[in-house]
């Protein structure tokens, strides 16, 4: 199970989805004798291919698959799952719910291992993004720059990628066009 994921997350960070695809499928297809972090993680992977190759409906499927999963074994969505739940509905348009999300995540930053595709802070700053009030901009910022000075801490290199990212869009919101870049 866990190669499958670890060769589902090198494959979608290479932009190779249909590789992606099929070794983060596996792990749904093994769900009952996989290690259950692994099979979790895998969906959201699933999750991130489907919207990727800008397949919407099936992205829903699998993330209904992941709560369902979540509400059968730990008897609610985990933070993950709901700040997944939420960048989904951005993308449909129902952006209050997501900005509901949002607003009530306050969860401190911890260091959590950094393989996890989904990070429900990043996740927050990419949804403030989305209101893009003065306010959201300067929490983005913050949470961006905690969040890179851990990923340069723990030498996460992939995920520092996604924090920059993120970051140099919350400063190009922000009228740093220059700073962005």
């Amino acid at each position: 199970g866990w190669a499958h994921y670890l060769l589902g997350v090198a494959h979608y960070c290479r932009d190779e989805l249909d590789a992606a695809r099929q070794h983060l499928a596996a792990l749904v297809d093994k769900r009952h004798a996989v290690h259950a972090q692994a099979l979790r993680n895998g969906v959201i992977g699933l999750v991130r291919v489907h919207l990727a190759r800008g397949e919407i409906d099936a992205a829903w499927q699998m993330m209904e698959l992941l709560a369902q999963m979540d509400v059968e074994g730990l008897g609610l969505e985990a933070d993950d799952a709901r700040s997944l739940r939420a960048q989904l509905q951005v993308l449909r348009g129902e952006t209050d719910r997501a900005l509901r999300w949002a607003d009530g995540f306050t969860t401190p930053l911890v260091y959590h291992p950094w393989h996890w595709l989904q990070n429900p802070h990043l996740a927050k700053a990419h949804i403030l993004l989305a209101r893009g009030m003065d306010i959201d901009v300067r929490t983005a910022l913050e949470i961006t720059a905690a969040l890179n000075e851990l990923a340069e801490r723990t030498f996460s290199v992939r995920f520092q990628i996604n924090v920059l990212a993120q970051r140099a869009l919350a400063l190009a919101a922000q009228d740093g066009a220059v700073a962005a870049l």
